[in-house]
């Protein structure tokens, strides 16, 4: 009963054991040095270097990606339309989207703010 417990813990562990020894199965010392890829050549340079169009560098991070296209700044924060909700006016609802955003940019844009 323990060999059995003990066996079936090692196969849940590592059940290449098992199946490897099954027929039909593709065994890693059959791969021939042909189907392996070839080397690549050492890097020279860092990987910043030499800026490629489209790659992100460190003055331009966001180069080839959607976030390019995104807005900077408080400003460019917006929210939505005022419109009255459940219990509350349409005045409370834009006096409370008008303390998030300075929520926002003070916690998110303001330089002063310390993580």
């Amino acid at each position: 009963m323990i060999g059995v417990a003990l066996a079936v813990a090692v196969v849940a562990v590592r059940p290449s054991l098992l199946l490897d020894r099954l027929p039909g199965r593709n065994h890693g010392s059959k791969a021939s040095a042909a189907s392996l890829p070839a080397e690549t050549a050492l890097p020279s340079s860092a990987p910043g270097a030499v800026a490629q169009a489209g790659l992100p560098t460190r003055k331009d991070p966001f180069r080839g990606s959607p976030a390019q296209r995104w807005a900077d700044g408080a400003d460019d924060i917006e929210v939505p339309r005022a419109k009255a909700v459940g219990g509350m006016s349409q005045e409370d609802v834009a006096l409370a989207l008008r303390r998030t955003k300075e929520f926002l940019v003070g916690t998110n844009l303001d330089p002063a703010t310390r993580t």
